[in-house]
Protein backbone atom coordinates (compact mmCIF):
# COMPACT_ATOMS: atom_id res chain seq x y z
CA UNK A 1 0.00 0.00 0.00
CA UNK A 2 1.00 3.39 -0.52
CA UNK A 3 0.35 4.21 3.28
CA UNK A 4 3.43 5.29 5.60
CA UNK A 5 3.57 2.22 7.11
CA UNK A 6 1.56 -0.27 6.51
CA UNK A 7 1.11 -4.59 7.09
CA UNK A 8 0.81 -6.80 10.32
CA UNK A 9 2.51 -3.98 12.57
CA UNK A 10 1.58 -5.98 15.88
CA UNK A 11 2.93 -10.06 15.52
CA UNK A 12 3.34 -12.63 17.79
CA UNK A 13 6.86 -14.03 18.16
CA UNK A 14 7.60 -17.64 18.15
CA UNK A 15 10.40 -18.67 20.09
CA UNK A 16 11.82 -15.59 21.24
CA UNK A 17 11.81 -14.25 16.99
CA UNK A 18 9.26 -11.75 15.74
CA UNK A 19 9.47 -11.39 11.95
CA UNK A 20 7.81 -8.71 10.10
CA UNK A 21 7.74 -10.22 6.79
CA UNK A 22 4.50 -8.21 5.72
CA UNK A 23 5.49 -5.18 6.31
CA UNK A 24 6.47 -2.28 3.82
CA UNK A 25 6.64 1.68 3.33
CA UNK A 26 4.90 3.48 1.09
CA UNK A 27 6.47 7.03 1.84
CA UNK A 28 9.83 7.13 -0.19
CA UNK A 29 12.92 8.97 2.05
CA UNK A 30 15.87 8.75 3.59
CA UNK A 31 17.72 7.68 6.80
CA UNK A 32 14.20 6.62 8.37
CA UNK A 33 13.67 4.63 11.44
CA UNK A 34 11.40 2.26 12.88
CA UNK A 35 10.61 1.68 16.65
CA UNK A 36 9.95 -2.00 17.39
CA UNK A 37 8.19 -2.48 21.29
CA UNK A 38 7.65 -5.22 23.22
CA UNK A 39 6.62 -5.93 26.99
CA UNK A 40 7.27 -1.88 27.57
CA UNK A 41 11.28 -2.13 26.04
CA UNK A 42 12.05 -1.10 22.79
CA UNK A 43 14.47 -0.45 20.41
CA UNK A 44 15.47 2.07 17.49
CA UNK A 45 16.38 0.54 14.29
CA UNK A 46 19.84 2.01 12.38
CA UNK A 47 18.72 4.74 9.94
CA UNK A 48 17.62 3.19 6.00
CA UNK A 49 16.76 4.11 2.72
CA UNK A 50 13.65 3.72 0.97
CA UNK A 51 13.30 4.29 -2.69
CA UNK A 52 10.75 5.83 -5.16
CA UNK A 53 9.02 2.91 -6.93
CA UNK A 54 8.50 2.35 -11.04
CA UNK A 55 7.39 5.23 -12.78
CA UNK A 56 3.57 5.32 -12.80
CA UNK A 57 2.47 8.86 -13.99
CA UNK A 58 3.98 12.19 -15.28
CA UNK A 59 2.98 15.85 -13.86
CA UNK A 60 4.04 18.96 -15.84
CA UNK A 61 5.65 21.04 -13.24
CA UNK A 62 6.26 24.20 -15.61
CA UNK A 63 5.00 25.10 -18.98
CA UNK A 64 5.59 28.42 -21.21
CA UNK A 65 3.40 31.36 -19.99
CA UNK A 66 1.18 33.21 -22.74
CA UNK A 67 1.90 32.98 -26.67
CA UNK A 68 4.73 31.68 -28.35
CA UNK A 69 6.55 32.90 -31.39
CA UNK A 70 6.34 30.36 -34.52
CA UNK A 71 9.78 28.79 -34.87
CA UNK A 72 11.30 29.82 -31.82
CA UNK A 73 11.80 27.33 -28.63
CA UNK A 74 9.18 27.46 -26.00
CA UNK A 75 9.96 29.72 -23.28
CA UNK A 76 10.22 28.64 -20.36
CA UNK A 77 10.80 24.96 -21.49
CA UNK A 78 8.79 22.17 -20.30
CA UNK A 79 9.53 20.51 -17.19
CA UNK A 80 8.57 17.10 -16.17
CA UNK A 81 8.46 15.67 -12.99
CA UNK A 82 8.12 11.21 -12.26
CA UNK A 83 6.10 9.72 -9.85
CA UNK A 84 5.52 6.50 -8.71
CA UNK A 85 1.95 4.95 -7.92
CA UNK A 86 2.60 6.35 -4.35
CA UNK A 87 3.21 9.90 -5.47
CA UNK A 88 6.59 9.48 -4.12
CA UNK A 89 8.96 12.03 -6.94
CA UNK A 90 11.15 9.71 -8.65
CA UNK A 91 14.31 11.71 -8.38
CA UNK A 92 16.71 9.13 -8.47
CA UNK A 93 19.43 9.79 -10.96
CA UNK A 94 20.13 5.96 -12.59
CA UNK A 95 16.30 5.98 -13.17
CA UNK A 96 17.27 7.91 -16.42
CA UNK A 97 13.61 8.20 -18.45
CA UNK A 98 13.15 9.21 -21.97
CA UNK A 99 10.37 11.43 -23.04
CA UNK A 100 8.98 12.27 -26.15
CA UNK A 101 6.99 15.19 -27.27
CA UNK A 102 4.03 15.23 -30.12
CA UNK A 103 1.75 17.83 -31.37
CA UNK A 104 -1.94 17.35 -30.96
CA UNK A 105 -4.98 19.57 -31.47
CA UNK A 106 -4.55 22.84 -33.13
CA UNK A 107 -1.93 21.45 -35.95
CA UNK A 108 1.59 22.56 -36.46
CA UNK A 109 4.48 21.39 -36.82
CA UNK A 110 6.93 19.97 -34.07
CA UNK A 111 10.33 21.19 -34.33
CA UNK A 112 13.53 20.14 -33.11
CA UNK A 113 14.73 17.46 -30.93
CA UNK A 114 11.19 16.07 -29.30
CA UNK A 115 13.55 13.46 -26.76
CA UNK A 116 15.15 14.24 -24.12
CA UNK A 117 16.92 12.39 -20.84
CA UNK A 118 16.25 13.09 -17.50
CA UNK A 119 18.49 13.18 -14.86
CA UNK A 120 16.52 14.09 -11.82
Amino acid sequence: GCECLSGASFIRATRGVASFSCLSIGAAGRGLRIRLTALGTSIMTDPFDILPGLLASLHIAKKPEGPQVAGNPVSPAFEIWFYDACWNRIEDEYQDREVSATMQLGGGTLLGDSTAMSFR
